[in-house]
C-alpha cells in the first residue's frame, strides 16, 4: 500500500535485521539509537535520518544500519537477501551511501560492510575501510573475515589506519 513504503525493512523483513543486530551486540556494540540513548551506537534503517548531518547527506536514502564510531565518523552496513548479492550490498554501501556522506564537511563514513544471505543459507560479510582515499577489504592476519567488526577491531583499524588487523 502507498503509505507503508517508507518504513520498510529493506525487502527482507525483520529476521535479517535481527541477524545484524545480534552480530553487533555479540561484538560489543550498544545497539541502541544514538538519537535517543546517549551511549547508543547503532542507527537501524528507520532511525538513520534522526542524525541531522547524515540526513542532510542521504535525504531519504536509508542503509540497513549506520554505526556511530564518534561524533564525526560512521560505519555503513547494507544488506541483501541472497549470498550471491554480496557485491551489490557492498557496492550500495560504498556508492549509494558512503559516497553521499563523504561529501559532507561535518561527517565521514570510514567503514562499509556488505552483508548478504538469510537464515537458511547462512550469511556472508565483506568489510572495507577507506584507506588513503580508496575502499580496501579489511583483513585479519592477512585473510578476509566473514563477520562484522568488533569495537576493538574497529578501534585498532582507526588508530593504526590499516586494513590488516593482527591478533596479538
Amino acid at each position: 500500500e502507498a503509505g507503508t513504503e517508507p518504513l520498510k525493512l529493506g525487502n527482507f523483513g525483520p529476521l535479517f535485521t535481527l541477524y545484524i543486530k545480534e552480530q553487533l551486540e555479540s561484538l560489543g556494540w550498544i545497539v541502541k539509537n544514538p538519537a535517543r540513548v546517549p551511549e547508543g551506537e547503532v542507527y537501524k534503517q528507520n532511525e538513520v535520518l534522526a542524525n541531522k548531518d547524515i540526513k542532510e547527506c542521504l535525504v531519504l536514502d536509508r542503509p540497513e544500519a549506520v554505526i556511530k564510531l564518534n561524533e564525526v565518523e560512521f560505519w555503513v552496513i547494507e544488506s541483501k537477501r541472497s549470498k550471491k548479492e554480496i557485491e551489490d550490498a557492498l557496492d550500495e554501501a560504498k556508492n549509494q551511501y558512503a559516497k553521499k556522506i563523504n561529501q559532507s564537511k561535518k561527517v565521514k563514513c570510514i567503514l562499509v560492510s556488505g552483508v548478504a544471505g538469510n537464515d537458511t543459507d547462512g550469511y556472508t560479510v565483506v568489510n572495507q575501510y577507506l584507506h588513503n582515499g580508496k575502499w580496501e577489504t579489511i583483513l585479519f592476519n592477512g585473510k578476509a573475515k566473514d563477520t562484522l567488526l568488533s569495537k576493538q577491531q574497529v578501534e585498532y583499524i582507526r588508530k593504526n589506519k590499516t586494513i590488516d588487523y593482527k591478533d596479538f
